[in-house]
């Protein structure tokens, strides 16, 4: 065999058909068209063969666009219906291994059809750090970061108040949305406008993102109604602009 050959080593069959896959050796994820996302493992044995293993899996019925491999142990997906997850094996020593628990969830609002790992520019910000880029079929292009957890809590106590300021783009509410497709009767008048959204699951709010469009529209505000947004935020105003003003810098 040359390098400029492939060589069949191991075959796997997907549950239905694998749309995408990532892969951080000797790890593969892998995204299915209707089930969701599968932690696959590159195992070598004795005899000197190669054997594709199943470590984990997501059982929620998703169609996977695009995946990515955060880290060893963070896997984020975008779904058809426009929707970003999260997934992490659970660390309670107790709880099934074989299964990916989705830890985050929102709504984007467009097909995400790309996942990357990379950075526009570096972060300097202490708790924050840049893990991917994401583009859709509409040609938006969008940043995934890691936040610590003080950084996190700031930035969903921010994203709450500006919600209660009654801020929003184009008229349209951040803190209740209609999702489409739902007689009237059924819909979920107090769901988040980044609330994930599908044809099956139809939550109240996002889980483990922050809305970072919304979130830099702070700058926007008057002095007076940015002060009263960070009441009761840890670091106060001088704090919380100064956060902003350093995210909206990253792109």
């Amino acid at each position: 065999m040359t390098h400029d050959s492939l060589s069949e080593v191991a075959i796997y069959r997907a549950p239905i058909t694998a749309l995408t896959v990532a892969t951080r050796p000797p790890f593969v994820l892998l995204g299915d068209l209707i089930n969701s996302v599968t932690l696959l493992r590159l195992d070598s044995l004795f005899n000197g063969n190669t054997e594709i293993v199943t470590v984990a899996r997501d059982y929620a019925p998703l169609w996977m666009t695009s995946v990515a491999m955060i880290d060893e142990s963070w896997y984020i997906g975008a779904e058809d219906s426009g929707n970003l997850a999260g997934w992490k094996r659970d660390d309670d020593p107790t709880a099934d291994k074989s299964r990916l628990v989705m830890v985050n969830e929102m709504r984007f609002g467009e097909l995400i059809n790309r996942i990357r790992l990379g950075m526009v520019n570096n972060s300097e910000i202490p708790g924050v750090e840049m893990k991917a880029l994401f583009a859709t079929v509409d040609g938006t292009i969008g940043i995934v970061s890691m936040l610590s957890e003080e950084r996190f809590a700031v930035l969903e106590q921010l994203e709450h108040k500006m919600e209660e300021q009654d801020m929003s783009l184009g008229g349209l509410e951040h803190s209740r949305y209609f999702p489409p497709n739902i007689p009237i009767r059924r819909q979920l008048v107090n769901s988040r406008w980044r609330a994930f959204t599908n044809e099956r699951k139809k939550s109240r709010t996002s889980k483990g993102f922050i809305d970072g469009d919304f979130v830099e529209g702070f700058l926007d505000l008057d002095p007076e109604r940015r002060a009263k947004c960070c009441e009761g935020i840890k670091g106060g105003f001088e704090e919380v602009q100064r956060l902003v003003e350093e995210l909206s810098r990253l792109h």
